[in-house]
C-alpha cells in the first residue's frame, strides 16, 4: 500500500495530462455544483413555508376581523357557518406549477378570552381548552403566536402549520384568538418539483461545465504539449519553430522558453566550440613548435625540408579544421534553405564520376544500383552533396581495398532513402552513440591520419535542416562479410 502513490495510478490507469486537468477540473466544478444543489435543497423547503406563513398571516387577520361580532356572541352565525360549508365543498379547478388543486386545504379555529375552542371549520376541535397551545397563548399576551406540530408523532411530514391573529373588538381589546392551519403535506408537491428542477438544472451545469472543462483542458494540454515537443526537438540539437500559442500568458511562457533556450544555447555553443577547436589544434600547434625549435642554420637539408613540410601540413590542417568549424557553425545557425527540385540519381552519378579517381587510388569501385527511376526531390542540392560526399569520402578511408563502394535508393510514400555501403571493419559498439560528435573520430586502417571529426557531424546538421535522418549501422553482405551501411532518409515534401 505503501507504494501506490501517483505515478503508479498513472501508470496503472494511462491518465495523461489532459485527463489529469480535466479530472481536476471535473472535481472541482462537480464538487461545487452539489454544494449549490445540496445548499439550494436546504433553503428550498422553508422558504416555501416562509411564504405559507406570510399568506397566512393576512388570511388570519382578515378572518379575525369578519369574526368579531361572532366572538362578541361567544359562537358563530348559522350564515357564516354554511358559507364555510359550501366554500369547503367547492371543487377548484386551480393549475398550479403543473399541478392541480381541487379543494380548499385551509381551516381555522376560534377560541374566546380563555382559551376555549368555540369554533372549528373541521367540527373536531370545538369546546377543547387551547389556552396553552402557543398560537394561542402567545396571541392572547398581545405577541405574534405561530406553530408546526406533527398531527402522527410518527410522521414528519404529518406537520401542519398554525398562524393566529388577535380578535379585536372597537377598543382595541383581544377577546379571541383565530388561528388559521394547513397541513405542510400540501407543499410536499411543489417541494418535489422544485428539487426535479433543481437536479435538472444541476445536471445541465454539470454537463456546461463539463464539455468546456474538456475543451480548457485539449487546449491548454495541446500548447504545453507543444512546448514540451520543441524542447525536446531542441534538446535533440534539431531545428525547431517556436510554436503559436492562444493565450498572452502561454505566448509569453513560449517566448521565454525562447528566449532561454538562445542564451543557454549561445553560451553552451561557444563554451563548447572554444573546447573543442582549442583540442583539436593543440596537438598541430604542438607540432609547429617542435619543429620549429629544431630547426637550425647548421641542420642537414634533409631534416631541414622534413621539419618545414611537418610546419606546412600542421598549418594546413588547423587551416582546414577552423574553416570547417565555421561553415558547420553557419549552418548550425541557418532557419531556412534555398530549396529547388533536382534528380538524386543525376547528382549520384555526378559525385561518383568526381570521387572515381579517389577510389582507384585505393583500389576501390563505386557502384550504383539505377532500379529507382524517379528521384526528384525538393531539397537544397548543394548541402546533399556536401552531405553525399562526406559518406563517400567515410566509406572510401574505411573500405577494405579491392572491394566495392554500392549506392542504393529506395522510395516510399514519404521519403527518399540514399544507401551509401561498404566493406570493412565494423563501428565499435562504443563508438557507434559518439560516430556523429563532432570532432570524434575512429583511427582509420593501415596507419592513415584521422580525419577532423567534422565530416559526419555535417552530414547530421545537413540532415536535421532538410527534417531528414542519418544512420551508419553495422551488417553483413551476402558473402558474410562485414559492412557499414550509411543510411541517408530525407522527406519527399
Amino acid at each position: 500500500m505503501s507504494n501506490f502513490n501517483l505515478k503508479t495510478l498513472r501508470k496503472r490507469f494511462n491518465i495523461t495530462f489532459s485527463s489529469r486537468i480535466f479530472l481536476g477540473y471535473f472535481i472541482i466544478a462537480g464538487t461545487s455544483a452539489w454544494f449549490l444543489y445540496d445548499n439550494l435543497l436546504d433553503q428550498i423547503k422553508p422558504a416555501m413555508r416562509q411564504s405559507v406563513e406570510y399568506t397566512l398571516v393576512d388570511n388570519a387577520n382578515l378572518l379575525a376581523e369578519i369574526f368579531k361580532d361572532d366572538v362578541l356572541q361567544n359562537t358563530i352565525s348559522e350564515e357564516k357557518a354554511q358559507a364555510i360549508l359550501k366554500a369547503k365543498q367547492r371543487t377548484l379547478n386551480a393549475n398550479i406549477w403543473s399541478k392541480a388543486k381541487a379543494h380548499i386545504n385551509l381551516n381555522f379555529y376560534i377560541t374566546n378570552k380563555a382559551g376555549i375552542v368555540i369554533y372549528d371549520s373541521n367540527h373536531q376541535l370545538e369546546g377543547l381548552d387551547y389556552s396553552r397551545w402557543r398560537d394561542v397563548f402567545l396571541t392572547l399576551k398581545g405577541k405574534y403566536g405561530a406553530r408546526s406540530t406533527m398531527s402522527d408523532p410518527n410522521d414528519p411530514l404529518s406537520t401542519v402549520m398554525h398562524v393566529a391573529a388577535p380578535v379585536l373588538d372597537d377598543q382595541n381589546n383581544i377577546i379571541g384568538v383565530l388561528t388559521v392551519y394547513t397541513p405542510n403535506l400540501s407543499l410536499q408537491p411543489f417541494l418535489e418539483l422544485s428539487k426535479k428542477t433543481t437536479l435538472k438544472q444541476g445536471l445541465i451545469l454539470i454537463l456546461i461545465t463539463t464539455i468546456i472543462g474538456a475543451i480548457l483542458s485539449i487546449w491548454l494540454s495541446s500548447s504545453i504539449k507543444k512546448l514540451a515537443n520543441y524542447a525536446h526537438t531542441i534538446g535533440q540539437g534539431k531545428k525547431s519553430t517556436l510554436p503559436k500559442l492562444q493565450g498572452t500568458e502561454l505566448n509569453k511562457l513560449s517566448h521565454a522558453i525562447e528566449q532561454m533556450r538562445i542564451e543557454l544555447e549561445g553560451k553552451a555553443y561557444a563554451e563548447h566550440y572554444i573546447q573543442a577547436l582549442t583540442h583539436e589544434i593543440k596537438s598541430p600547434i604542438a607540432a609547429i613548435k617542435g619543429s620549429a625549435e629544431l630547426i637550425t642554420q647548421d641542420m642537414p637539408a634533409q631534416q631541414h625540408t622534413q621539419f618545414i613540410d611537418t610546419i606546412f601540413t600542421q598549418a594546413t590542417r588547423i587551416e582546414c579544421t577552423i574553416e570547417q568549424m565555421l561553415k558547420l557553425s553557419e549552418l548550425e545557425n541557418s532557419e531556412q534553405l534555398d530549396t529547388q527540385i533536382f534528380d538524386v540519381n543525376a547528382l549520384i552519378d555526378n559525385l561518383i564520376t568526381q570521387q572515381t579517381a579517389h577510389a582507384q587510388l585505393k583500389q576501390l569501385s563505386l557502384s550504383f544500383d539505377h532500379t529507382i527511376k524517379d528521384t526528384h526531390i525538393q531539397a537544397n542540392q548543394d548541402l546533399i552533396s556536401i552531405g553525399l560526399n562526406n559518406l563517400i569520402d567515410n566509406a572510401i578511408d574505411f573500405a577494405n581495398p579491392n572491394s566495392v563502394i554500392e549506392f542504393k535508393i529506395e522510395k516510399t510514400d514519404s521519403n527518399l532513402i540514399i544507401y551509401v555501403e561498404n566493406q570493412g571493419e565494423s563501428i565499435p559498439e562504443f563508438a557507434q552513440t559518439r560516430i556523429f560528435d563532432r570532432f570524434y573520430s575512429l583511427p582509420r586502417p593501415n596507419g592513415q591520419s584521422k580525419s577532423t571529426g567534422l565530416g559526419l557531424s555535417f552530414v547530421r546538421q545537413i540532415m536535421n535542416l532538410h527534417n531528414g535522418s542519418i544512420e551508419l549501422s553495422n551488417h553483413k553482405d551476402a558473402n558474410n562479410n562485414n559492412t557499414v551501411v550509411a543510411c541517408m532518409t530525407l522527406p519527399l515534401s
